[in-house]
């Protein structure tokens, strides 16, 4: 029951890295209208992996307990990302013909969850933060 209650805290957190796995998988062509930018697919990494470690530092620092621990559980969940991203180009390249592995992609993964920590420490937690303390006699749940 303890598990179950730990992972429900992080469901945003899992719906956003179910999100990659799709569209990490899915044969997806590119509209018309997308102008032709060099390296536009690094980009989409980054900020995927970026949004996805920033949603876990919500998740993180929404939770009064888990705050406490926040560095350990940062590095995990940076952690995870990247070994996450590692699994998405793995899969990309065994699993799929119409995608392909590429060093490159990882890379901008794992510099993207590393924007994300960064996003979590220095705007996520003190906006959590104040908004706690703000709401302290009321209190008000963080979604």
């Amino acid at each position: 029951m303890k598990v179950i209650r730990f992972l429900s805290r992080f469901i945003p957190t899992m719906l956003v890295g179910i999100t990659i796995l799709y569209l990490s998988l899915s044969h997806v062509t590119s509209p018309y209208n997308v102008p032709n930018i060099q390296n536009l697919d690094k980009i989409v990494h980054f900020t995927m992996y970026m949004g996805l470690v920033s949603v876990f530092c919500f998740d993180v620092y929404r939770s009064s307990w888990l705050s406490r621990y926040d560095g350990s559980i940062l590095l995990s969940g940076w952690i995870l990302a990247v070994l996450w991203g590692g699994l998405m180009e793995l899969f990309q390249k065994y699993f799929t013909e119409y995608r392909t592995a590429d060093w490159f992609d990882f890379l901008a993964n794992t510099v993207g969850a590393f924007a994300g920590i960064l996003i979590g420490v220095f705007i996520i937690r003190p906006l959590i933060r104040r908004y706690k303390k703000t709401n302290k006699r009321q209190n008000a749940p963080i979604l």
